[in-house]
């Protein structure tokens, strides 16, 4: 709390010298102006000034969104302080503030909420397929169980798409650059019916050719297909209600992102890994003081794989292959019942299914292990709020009822054909008798269809069947012109059905005929809140609020339920404008109590999903808006984080000798107090100048320079050096020209450059005891691209 109460203290030594710059500020001078728009955010679920909003958020505009290319998450967090994202296959786990989701399955819960035109969008997978036909995107950092659908403990993404304007509108991009990428989408306003329906149809595709060469096969790894289109319509049968119809499709067809392997790693008791597939075999005093197991009975085992640490540059013998078919249908029906009274319906339904064909799963040149999943997940939500004022609009409330609905089943098949020898001369061996004769694994098991495989492998299949429900309430009271105080309460109710099965031939314990389990976990959350405007311009907020993400089944081991976690935070802030509407400045601070976290660990031949820990997470974000001369732009955030285990121990599956052993055969615990939360760098620093060129009737020329550091940051909670991201730098160019109205309306050109420095930087590393190494996924390299935008209304 010391920490805390200092983070509270600069928050208000902020404000006052915020306050004192606004009173003190001198009048621009001549050429100087106000240059920072105001920026209209749905946040809390009403329309609201982002800088009159006390909630810590980051809004990115439709302009934003396309001079900075934004389109997936991996580029949104070099703008978003506090927000890491981290990519594994197909899905991705995004944190916020040390916060997120450590499980890599469809079936768990994000840390950090998305949601799309107010629907909340669950399974990991869901996410890549919203940053389409963008209005907005605003990113609440902290707990959001009050007002939104689905609890999560570090925060909300609201992805807000475009709607049909008023008059008919044509708009289009066209984008090609390195790697053959060739963008294009175009999009289509058309008012049918005066003042009753207007509709919006937007097509997009984009496709390229990967980023990694694969030395073994000739080819390509990491290429994108992908297809997507939006219909959108609004109806307003009179004044009083508007009806908000949408239907998102996509088609998307990946090679990657590749696994790449960047440690060799063996772990006991059994030391396998790609770089010696025979394990223990091929160590001396084994089956002989002197010589290998392998040695003595002649064994015939497979040959080292080869790899490589280079992100451009794989070596393994199947190349990877996800598609994903996604489509959603949700509507928003919104009734001003008089002055002071507004209901909302909302409803959606979503379908998705996904897969990975027979695939490398290793990242080196021999069957080591080899994947193949299929992911389904259908989704249906509804909600029904109220909001409105009350006693002459000193209150300001919502109140409302939500229910939500998963049907999940997902397999998973891997096999390790490189092992196949090696298994069957461990069986034998420490049977007490000879290697096995080859294909004896088919008597040790079969699979889920019920098939003998003398090679080894490893089945685990998942159905979930979700309900959720949640009755929520939240006020605003003005208790002065200047002081607001803010309550607000959820109750929620989660109850999961999951059936698990689990097949091998490597002598686990499986359950493999079905094991059922029936979960229900409810609590509530809360909200209590100050703001005050300590001048017109100046505003200070103070809040506590607690959050919870449900428990689950592990899909990777029979019986692994895991709890839910929590979150209560301590979150003080202040928002400025000052100078003449030159300079923005918002700042926030935070503590956060954080309890029963959900972490995941991959042991031999199984995962686990555990309960295992406490954390004091802590810290200060900075966000700046400057504008010293019209024509430049200046802006930056930064973000400090501390987040650290306290007292909890656990195995370490790469390491499992070390720490502290009970006595044989008891297990050894390592201790990760003081440990760093995972993706949880401790400084991030971003900062864009964009400088507007006026060339006379030839137009105006934007330069725009960007640049972002992320911190070192773990991927496993014993912070392993082998699983850990250096901190690194990226840095993007960009040069816009907005052609002059003389010559063609609303058209626009750009070139870029983005991370110019071709840094490496990983956006997950998977530390696996089965295949005794380390996968990396890594993000893009140096890319390139030349981009026209075109926009044009009917007079």
């Amino acid at each position: 709390m010391r920490r805390f109460r200092a983070c509270l203290a600069f928050a208000i030594l902020f404000a006052a010298l915020a306050a004192f710059a606004q009173e003190a500020a001198p009048p621009p001078a001549p050429g100087q102006k106000g240059g920072i728009e105001e920026i209209t955010i749905t946040a809390e679920k009403r329309e609201t000034n982002l800088q009159d909003t006390p909630i810590a958020v980051t809004a990115i505009t439709s302009d934003a969104i396309t001079e900075q290319g934004l389109q997936d998450f991996n580029q949104i967090q070099f703008v978003a302080p506090a927000l890491v994202y981290g990519g594994i296959a197909d899905m991705a786990q995004i944190s916020m503030r040390g916060v997120g989701v450590d499980v890599s399955t469809i079936d768990a819960e994000p840390g950090v909420a998305l949601y799309q035109d107010g629907v909340y969008r669950g399974g990991l997978t869901s996410s890549s397929a919203l940053l389409f036909d963008l209005e907005r995107i605003e990113v609440l950092r902290g707990p959001q169980g009050t007002l939104y659908g689905r609890n999560s403990t570090g925060g909300s993404v609201n992805v807000i798409t475009k709607l049909p304007g008023e008059t008919l509108h044509l708009d289009g991009e066209a984008l090609y650059g390195s790697y053959d990428r060739f963008r294009a989408q175009a999009g289509l306003d058309v008012p049918l019916i005066p003042d009753l329906l207007k509709v919006r149809g937007v097509f997009a595709y984009e496709g390229r050719e990967g980023y990694t060469k694969n030395s073994f096969t000739g080819q390509k790894e990491d290429d994108l297909h992908a297809r997507q289109a939006k219909l959108a319509a609004v109806i307003t049968p009179n004044e009083d209600i508007d009806i908000s119809l949408r239907f998102n499709w996509l088609r998307n067809e990946t090679g990657g992102p590749p696994f790449i392997k960047t440690d060799d790693h063996p772990a006991g008791p059994l030391f396998l890994s790609s770089g010696n597939p025979g394990g223990l075999l091929n160590f001396p005093g084994v089956c002989d003081p002197l010589l290998t197991c392998t040695q003595v009975f002649g064994l015939n085992l497979s040959p080292p794989g080869v790899g490589t640490s280079n992100p451009r540059k794989v070596n393994y013998e199947g190349g990877q292959s996800y598609e994903r078919d996604t489509w959603d249908v949700n509507s928003t029906v919104t009734w001003r019942i008089g002055d002071s009274m507004t209901a909302k319906w909302v409803s959606s339904y979503l379908t998705l299914d996904q897969g990975l064909h027979p695939s490398n799963n290793d990242g080196v040149d021999i069957e080591y292990l080899v994947g193949d999943y299929v992911q389904f997940n259908d989704e249906w939500q509804q909600e029904l709020n109220l909001s409105g004022t009350a006693f002459g609009e000193r209150l300001d409330w919502i109140t409302g009822f939500f229910y939500y609905k998963s049907d999940i089943a997902e397999q998973y098949l891997y096999t390790l054909p490189a092992l196949q020898a090696t298994f069957e001369a461990i069986f034998g061996i420490f049977g007490g008798g000879p290697p096995l004769p080859p294909g004896s694994l088919a008597f040790f098991g079969t699979d889920l269809a019920g098939n003998s495989s003398p090679v080894p492998f490893l089945n685990f299949r998942l159905e979930q069947d979700l309900r959720s429900w949640a009755a929520f309430a939240q006020g605003t009271a003005h208790l002065s012109d200047r002081l607001r105080a803010t309550a607000g309460f959820r109750w929620t109710k989660d109850r999961k059905r999951i059936t698990q099965f689990l097949a091998d031939n490597l002598g686990g314990a499986g359950c493999r005929q079905g094991l059922d389990t029936d979960n229900t976990w409810a609590d509530w959350t809360l909200k209590g809140g100050l703001d005050f405007d300590l001048t017109e311009d100046v505003l200070l907020y103070g809040s506590v609020s607690r959050g919870f993400k449900a428990g689950g089944a592990n899909a990777g081991f029979c019986g692994n339920v895991y709890q839910p976690e929590y979150i209560v935070a301590y979150e003080v802030g202040a928002k400025s404008r000052f100078l003449d509407d030159r300079v923005q400045l918002n700042i926030s601070t935070f503590y956060y109590d954080y309890t029963d976290i959900q972490v995941r660990l991959f042991t031999n031949n199984a995962s686990l999903v555990l309960n295992a820990a406490k954390a004091k997470n802590y810290g200060v974000e900075l966000e700046s808006s400057w504008v010293p001369i019209e024509p430049l732009r200046i802006d930056a955030s930064v973000s400090y984080l501390n987040a650290t285990y306290g007292s909890a121990s656990a195995t370490d599956p790469m390491n499992p000798f070390a720490g502290t052993c009970a006595p044989p055969p008891g297990a050894c615990v390592v201790s990760i107090k003081g440990n760093t939360l995972l993706r949880a760098p401790k400084w991030k620093f971003s900062s864009a100048a964009q400088y507007d060129l006026e060339i006379g009737s030839a137009g105006v020329l934007s330069l725009r320079g960007e640049y972002a550091y992320t911190a070192d940051q773990s991927h496993t909670i014993f912070n392993n050096d082998f699983a850990e991201q250096k901190g690194f730098s990226m840095g993007n160019l960009r040069a816009i020209w907005r052609v002059p109205e003389s010559l063609v309306s609303g058209m626009s050109f750009q070139a870029y450059v983005e991370n110019i420095g071709d840094v490496d930087y990983v956006t997950n590393k998977a530390p696996n005891a089965t295949t005794g190494s380390t996968l990396s996924t890594f993000g893009p390299p140096r890319t390139w691209g030349l981009q026209i935008n075109y926009a044009w209304d009917a007079e």
